[in-house]
């Protein structure tokens, strides 16, 4: 027999503006967080909303944080870091800027100061994806340039550019992909 669908019905009360070039990730208990994105196309118009989706419920919820968060952004990406909590890396202003800032949300957002290794550039069209209890980060670009550098993040230590070993042939630069995680 074929299995059976759910449909989700949406709330019209509260719901986030249409969008492209945002990030999602999955919070804990059928929540996902989302951030950022633009408007239009071209020099649209950049956001810098947090919105929470809660499929217990079928709605969205603005995460009205009165704390300082990321500035508006596109092709950034975010992971769970652990549960309940994501981190965000990097993506693009819209005036010209490639960043290369490290936010963590839970309940709002907080701005990761430990200061990021020089090696690790400012960038936006790169995939992150969990990987037990870390966040793995691989490629994106910065202006011309398409990168091929793996880090790793964790809470206690923060960054670390995993160092390719000359017997591996890691992928190739790329730009504007996915990754996700497999589950052992």
């Amino acid at each position: 027999s074929l299995p059976t669908t759910t449909s989700l019905v949406l709330q019209k009360s509260q719901s986030p503006k249409g969008r492209d070039r945002h990030a999602m990730a999955g919070l804990e208990n059928g929540k996902v967080l989302m951030f950022g994105g633009v408007v239009g196309f071209g020099n649209g118009d950049y956001l810098s909303d947090t919105w929470i989706f809660d499929e217990r419920i079928s709605q969205w919820q603005k995460s009205n944080t009165s704390t300082e968060s990321p500035k508006a952004r596109d092709y950034h990406a975010m992971a769970k870091v652990e549960e309940g909590t994501i981190v965000l890396f990097g993506g693009y202003d819209g005036k010209g800027f490639f960043l290369g800032d490290t936010w963590t949300f839970t309940t709002k957002w907080n701005k990761v100061t430990s200061p990021s290794p020089k090696a690790l550039q400012e960038r936006s069209g790169h995939s992150m994806s969990s990987l037990n209890g870390e966040v793995l980060l691989y490629g994106g670009s910065n202006d011309y340039t398409i990168l091929r550098d793996t880090w790793i993040y964790n809470k206690v230590d923060g960054w670390a550019q995993i160092m390719q070993d000359l017997t591996f042939k890691p992928p190739k630069a790329r730009v504007f992909h996915s990754m996700a995680t497999l589950k052992n």
